[in-house]
This record gives structure tokens, sequence and C-alpha cells, in this order.
């Protein structure tokens, strides 16, 4: 009962964060070009919801200049993956990818049949064996639980109403 409750609590609660981001979404549909931007937020969201999830992971880190780290590359972390993932029961384990990157940071992006984790150059070597197994241990379980669909979705509506509000701020210059 008490985990039906937290699921229903978390539905409702991400419910309400995108209805949030959608009138946001709307509201400056609306500033740029009246009723009609709304119909156009709104198609623009709807289909970004539709297609979002199929987005492969390879196209997303591409945008990081990310490069896919091969097995033959890091044995030890693919078969920590490995082990991680069959311990969550996915269907497959995620793909890895080094991101040139000086900040410590990984992220996870796909669905739990074509998933993959980013990890920072910065992650990698700063961090032990033990604390890089937890942060997989930490995305794979965001794969798992479904939760790189929500993020990818609230990213996603976040940067649209970025380059929309910008775009008002240019046409009223």
């Amino acid at each position: 009962m008490i985990v039906f409750s937290r699921k229903l609590k978390n539905f409702l609660h991400t419910l309400a964060l995108f209805l949030c981001m959608g009138a946001i979404f709307s509201l400056v549909g609306f500033i740029l070009a009246g009723v009609e931007g709304i119909l156009w937020a709104t198609f623009l969201g709807v289909l970004i919801l539709a297609i979002s999830p199929n987005i492969p992971p390879s196209l997303i880190f591409s945008m990081y200049e990310g490069e896919l780290l091969s097995a033959n590359n890091a044995p030890d972390l693919y078969q920590i993956t490995q082990e991680l993932a069959a311990r969550a029961d996915l269907p497959a384990p995620p793909a890895l990818y080094y991101l040139p990157s000086q900040l410590m940071n990984a992220f996870s992006v796909g669905t739990s049949e074509n998933s993959a984790i980013g990890l920072s150059d910065a992650l990698l070597n700063i961090l032990s064996i033990r604390e890089l197994i937890a942060v997989l241990a930490h995305e794979i379980s965001h794969i798992q639980h479904n939760d790189v669909r929500v993020m990818t979705y609230a990213d996603i509506i976040n940067r649209i109403t970025n380059t929309l509000s910008l775009s008002g701020f240019f046409c009223f210059l």
C-alpha cells in the first residue's frame, strides 16, 4: 500500500510539473503569436513528447561530443555495468560514453531496452572504483525506474521554453 501511494504521489507530482511547464510554454507561445502561438506550442509540445523517447542515445551524446567507450577500452567498467544491469533486471546493459569535460558529471539517456550512460573525464579520473560503481548503480536505477524519460521531457521543454523566450526577447527589441 505504501509503494502504491508513493507511486501515485510521484505520478501526481510529475503531472503537476508537466502542466506547469506546459503552461509556461503556452504563455510564451501566446506572447509571441497570440492564440495561434498557443496552438503551435501545444502541437510542438505533443510532437516532442511523442518523439523524444525514440531519440537514439548516440545522437544525444554526439551533441555533448561524447565518444562510445568500447569493452576493449574500459573492460572493468563494462563488467561492472553488465552486473549492475543484470541486478536491475534491465533487458540490456547500457552503453558507456566518455564525455570530454572537466566537470564531474554522469547522466543516463534512453529506454531500458536502448540506454546509455555518459561519464565525464573528471569523473573517471577523480573517483575511486567504488565511487564509480556507486555512480553507475545510481544511473542504472534511473534507467530501471523510467526516470530518464521524465528528465528528458523536462529538459526538452526547458530548452524550448528558453528558446522561445529568447525569440520573444529579440522580437521586442
